[in-house]
């Protein structure tokens, strides 16, 4: 028996949306105005009652999905009827447990040890799954909680760590010994300040205002320098596409997800010590509580900014940027510290999964339906030739998938 479910919306489609559903099976009858989608279902006898709470666990998956990928609140979306859904996988019901008892074992071991593995914790803080399908890795989406923030990385052993940690990083080695340390973050970061803001205006008509500095650490992540902030995305199939687009040198890639709603609340109760947390009621008083939050040095936590001048790349990614108020420390470190104090959280609140590097092909194929690719991610002419070099890339992958009996199906 076929569902059909009706979702009606103010204003014309994007391409995203579109893909969206033949991603995942749904039949698109008219874009414009209203959207019918028909899935196979089995049929549920509407006498024992079973019916009603089909749709309703049904309309919240599809009303969840869509605000996900597109930042379409509920309110937005008017859903009737049955539509296939995806089945919930919860999480390990010991994982608070084990994460408590690691957390003992680790606080036991003496502060030079601790500070000389500086991220060797960090794993144990984070849910690690694995899938070997497009199916697990819908399904995967499917069970997060909360309203999460996404990043994909095209090697699943890398940490969670910033360019400028990254870019600092010094290592040694001696007959008798080695190591590594940073630079000092804080100056680096800030000659490379002073200099961008120096210059910029040669090659860039609009900057931002002399004091808004989290419009110019945007800018300079914008362009490739080394900053503090770190990526994210609201869709995860954004994040997804990062994590394919260049080929995977290990057997796995990695997609990040983040609780962001508990990464504020978090946040929040440590700012509360130093009195920065109030509730900001105009679009001038958030720049100013931004700036304040970046200039902290006291209170090492991990914040969502938003900068009052974005590009229009971060928008077409559906972007947003956490920082880290604190540069003597790994953006894992920091973490690390906001998950363990003041208390542990009783749900993993970091997730990362792990997907066979195999799938590369059926998943960049899956996602240029969704038109999700460089022109959609990278307005302008450079997204757009790139695109049509992913294209051939993807058509020359399938056909050698299809000579060694790999091929798949195709929504």
């Amino acid at each position: 028996m076929c569902g059909e479910v009706n979702l009606s919306f103010r204003w014309p489609l994007f391409g995203h949306l579109s893909g969206f559903l033949k991603a995942n099976r749904c039949v698109l009858k008219d874009a414009r105005v209203r959207i019918f989608l028909t899935a196979r279902l089995p049929r549920v006898p509407a006498t024992d009652g079973r019916q009603n709470a089909h749709a309703t666990r049904v309309t919240r998956c599809v009303s969840r999905a869509f605000r996900l990928h597109f930042y379409l609140p509920r309110s937005r979306i008017a859903a009737s009827g049955p539509l296939l859904y995806r089945s919930r996988m919860p999480f390990p019901t010991n994982f608070a447990t084990q994460l408590e008892a690691y957390v003992q074992e680790w606080t036991q071991k003496s502060s030079q040890y601790r500070a000389y593995h500086a991220d060797e914790p960090f794993p144990h803080f984070v849910l690690t799954e694995r899938a070997d399908s497009w199916r697990a890795c819908l399904d995967w989406l499917s069970e997060l909680q909360g309203s999460s923030c996404f990043r994909g990385q095209r090697e699943s052993s890398w940490h969670l760590n910033t360019v400028l940690d990254r870019e600092t990083l010094v290592t040694y080695e001696k007959p008798n010994s080695s190591g590594q340390h940073h630079l000092d973050r804080d100056i680096e970061e800030q000659e490379m300040f002073i200099r961008f803001q120096q210059q910029a205006h040669h090659y860039e008509p609009m900057t931002p205002s002399a004091d808004d500095f989290a419009s110019w650490l945007a800018m300079m992540q914008h362009y490739g320098v080394p900053t503090r902030l770190l990526d994210w995305t609201a869709s995860p199939y954004v994040a997804l596409y990062f994590s394919f687009a260049e080929e995977p040198s290990g057997s796995t890639v990695a997609l990040w997800a983040l609780d962001l709603a508990w990464l504020r609340a978090r946040a929040e109760s440590l700012l509360d010590v130093y009195g920065l947390t109030w509730e900001a009621k105009d679009a001038l008083a958030r720049v100013q509580h931004t700036n304040r939050l970046l200039r902290l040095r006291e209170c090492p936590i991990i914040v969502h900014i938003d900068p009052s001048m974005t590009s229009e790349r971060m928008a077409a990614q559906q972007g947003l940027l956490l920082c880290k108020t604190y540069n003597e420390v790994t953006f894992s470190q920091i973490l690390v510290s906001m998950i363990t104090h003041p208390e542990l959280p009783d749900r993993p609140v970091v997730r990362k999964l792990e997907i066979e590097k195999g799938l590369r092909t059926e998943v960049l194929q899956r996602l240029q339906d969704m038109n999700i690719n460089n022109a959609s991610l990278f307005p302008g002419l450079d997204g757009f030739a790139k695109s049509l070099k992913m294209r051939l890339q993807i058509k020359a992958l399938r056909e050698s998938a299809r000579l060694s009996g790999m091929e798949f199906e195709r929504p």
